[in-house]
């Protein structure tokens, strides 16, 4: 059953980075280091043990999975994209997640989005390919 509401691919993105501070700042701050670790290693494990069931489709294409938007895809997604935005916040923005909020506010704010925030990250950051490929940014290839 999909969800009763529909978003588009850049609303869902938005909503990611905008809620990416609460997420994963709070995170480090509340969470003793021993305590974040092993959460980011049972949320690495969650994914590992459903990517094959559930996919390795771009996190812009956040909740429409290989189950075409059951909860499940939610929850795999949300995993993913807690990662996807840990790991950019950490290697791209230096454990700067501010920076990548300033670029998402760039990115808003430019009068039209021909591009998915996804797309402007990978350029404003130079991500590489293969981290692109392994943090879900483009569709990973088998």
């Amino acid at each position: 059953m999909r969800y009763a509401y529909a978003v588009t691919q850049a609303e869902a993105l938005s909503a990611v980075m905008r809620d990416a501070q609460p997420l994963i700042a709070p995170r480090k701050r509340l969470l003793p280091a021993a305590r974040l670790s092993h959460l980011q290693q049972v949320e690495s494990a969650l994914i590992e043990a459903h990517e094959t069931d559930l996919g390795g489709h771009p996190v812009w294409q956040f909740g429409f999975g290989k189950t075409g938007g059951e909860f499940s895809d939610a929850l795999f997604d949300y995993w993913r994209a807690i990662q996807t935005v840990s790991y950019l916040g950490e290697t791209y923005a230096y454990g700067d997640v501010k920076h990548l909020l300033a670029l998402f506010d760039q990115w808003k704010s430019q009068h039209e989005q021909t591009r998915r925030l996804d797309e402007f990250f990978i350029e404003a950051l130079g991500i590489s390919k293969d981290d692109q490929e392994a943090h879900w940014l483009v569709e990973r290839t088998p």
